[in-house]
């Protein structure tokens, strides 16, 4: 098994040219693989002594059995027995909400209906409007809104200390 370049053992070219061997021999390799397996082939006793081995083996199986199956008709074959078990494709729209006279969409319709009327209401201020209503209704002033969160962030922040040094935690 030595490489014919430089006369040395090269294992993993023999690795790739034996596991070639039937591509080779049926002449399926492009003319690059062909040509630097060949001129392996050359230098290497072993990997020659194996491709004259599954070359008379193959001969033996075409005189027995003839040259095989055609691929062209095989793979005719296969693509009309794959097109029989495919379904059609549907229309977008159907397989969005289902077949005619199915409610199984309707969720979906109802979703997208939501958000389209969330975003009608966002864009016609009537989210703002609401908005002020309730602060009038509440009657709370900007200040008094930020004093509360500002409470609030406090409160956390204690918290937080009492669980993490509850010996450094003063009520404030």
């Amino acid at each position: 098994m030595n490489d014919h370049r430089t006369g040395t053992r090269n294992p993993e070219a023999c690795t790739r040219v034996r596991g070639r061997l039937e591509a080779l021999l049926d002449g399926a390799l492009s003319p690059l693989d062909r040509a630097r397996d060949e001129g392996h082939l050359e230098g290497c006793v072993e990997c020659a002594a194996a491709r004259d081995g599954a070359a008379a083996f193959l001969e033996t199986l075409r005189s027995e059995y003839g040259n095989g199956v055609d691929p062209s008709w095989r793979d005719a074959g296969l693509a009309a027995r794959l097109a029989a078990a495919t379904p059609p494709r549907q229309p977008w729209s159907v397989r969005l909400v289902g077949p005619p006279g199915d409610r199984a969409g309707l969720p979906v319709l109802a979703a997208a209906a939501a958000v389209l009327a969330l975003i009608a209401l966002g864009s016609s201020g009537a989210v703002d409007d609401l908005t002020m209503e309730v602060r009038e209704q509440v009657q709370v002033t900007d200040g008094e809104l930020r004093e509360l969160l500002d409470g609030a962030t406090r409160t956390d922040r204690w918290f937080e200390t009492l669980l993490n040094a509850p010996d450094q935690a003063v009520p404030r």
